[in-house]
């Protein structure tokens, strides 16, 4: 076997993981080089609704989403330095915030599907993920 088929073998290989994976397509690159890129083409996640209020207070905002209508156990809601994310099955919705946030330090407040976060605001370093139990 050349050197060509050896090249060749390993970009299809390459690219069939990225199918069997779940992308779309993929974009293939070539450098001046000569090196090969694969990069997967995923598929962009559905926005979802996700009923929401804030408040910005000087030192923290308050975020209140309204989580009733999402399967509990799938549902997670994911805080950033920039906002707040919450991921289920059937798609995402993310919330910006206008200054970042300190996510390690969120207080939790959840009663029949309503969760209440108490985020202050800060540095913008680390993340909190916060997974419902049944």
């Amino acid at each position: 076997m050349d050197d060509f088929e050896r090249a060749f073998l390993a970009l299809f290989s390459k690219v069939m993981q990225a199918f069997s994976a779940g992308a779309l397509g993929v974009r293939i690159s070539v450098t001046p080089e000569g090196d090969v890129f694969v990069d997967p083409i995923q598929p962009r996640r559905r926005k979802i609704y996700v009923p929401f209020g804030i408040v910005d207070d000087r030192e923290y905002y308050v975020l209140t989403l309204d989580l009733r209508h999402l399967p509990r156990r799938a549902t997670t809601v994911r805080i950033t330095p920039t906002g707040v994310l919450v991921e289920t099955p059937k798609g995402e919705r993310f919330i910006y915030f206008e200054e970042f946030v300190v996510p390690e330090e969120t207080v939790i407040e959840e009663r029949d599907g309503i969760v209440e976060l108490t985020i202050p605001k800060g540095s913008g370093k680390g993340e909190k993920v916060i997974r419902f139990p049944e």
